[in-house]
């Protein structure tokens, strides 16, 4: 009988040892969670507040900027007979030179816009936002609109406004690097999946070296010479920031000079949204 005691005694304490031990690894999770959001909290703020600084920041260097393009026009244009070819030479260079800078700072406005707006989620028709930014891209290149051919997207949620740029960029990528191909096309599809939706931008233009993926959406990055495709390099940085916030991901493949692919990966309620 005493056994039996002692059994059940060991039994109870041990079973009180587990609900103490589970109490508490509860307390410590919920601490965990608390601390998270806390951190959460701190680095969208702290987000916020460097957008703010950069907008403010490049807001400010543009007026300087454009007197010093624009009084360099002048010497150009009034004094070129007593320069010389020397110094016409040095007032081009720095005309150009401010001009890229302008571009620079236009896309990090861009950037900084993209990081102050809030997100509103709504039913996205994606088929239609798709076809809206292809149509203003094919205007703006002056490109046949045919080169681009689309299967029905599925729909998602999220915010239309920004979901309007992520094509808009990548579609105007796609174009810009097609237009040295032969006979440019595009292909736009998509498909879902369990919990989200996959969208796909192919081209057949001058792709890239994948040793090189890395640097694709970083700011200011280019894998191609400027001269050959022009442009600020914040295009695809705002795509990887917009698609971050829904909850989502983007990413890339190509091989050079034969196109690439661009993909990205949408939650279907949403996502949780993110710096």
């Amino acid at each position: 009988m005493l056994s039996g005691r002692r059994d059940n005694s060991n039994s109870a304490a041990e079973q009180d040892k587990f609900v103490s031990e589970l109490s508490d690894a509860r307390m410590r999770i919920d601490s965990l969670q608390n601390e998270l959001v806390a951190h959460k909290r701190t680095a969208e703020a702290a987000a916020k507040e460097l957008d703010a600084l950069t907008y403010g920041i490049s807001h400010d260097l543009r007026a300087p900027l454009r007197a010093i393009e624009g009084f360099a026009r002048i010497l150009e244009e009034d004094f070129a007979p007593t320069l010389g070819d020397e110094g016409q030479g040095h007032i081009l260079i720095i005309r150009e030179a401010a001009q890229k800078l302008d571009r620079h700072i236009e896309g990090m406005l861009a950037l900084s816009r993209v990081g102050q707006h809030s997100i509103v989620l709504n039913d996205v028709d994606m088929t239609a936002t798709a076809r809206r930014a292809a149509e203003e891209v094919c205007r703006a290149r002056k490109i046949n609109p045919d080169a681009l051919t689309f299967a029905e997207l599925p729909d998602t949620r999220g915010d239309k406004i920004l979901l309007q740029q992520v094509w808009s960029q990548l579609l105007d990528n796609a174009v810009k690097f097609s237009m040295s191909a032969r006979t440019p096309h595009i292909e736009i599809s998509g498909e879902t999946m369990e919990d989200s939706c996959l969208y796909r931008i192919q081209d057949n233009g001058a792709g890239f070296d994948m040793r090189y993926v890395s640097r694709l959406f970083s700011v200011f990055q280019r894998l191609h010479a400027e001269k050959e495709f022009p442009g600020a390099g914040v295009g695809l940085a705002i795509v990887h920031r917009i698609v971050k916030r829904h909850g989502g991901r983007v990413w890339a493949e190509a091989e050079r000079d034969k196109g690439a692919c661009f993909t990205f990966e949408l939650p279907r309620d949403g996502g949780q949204r993110s710096v």
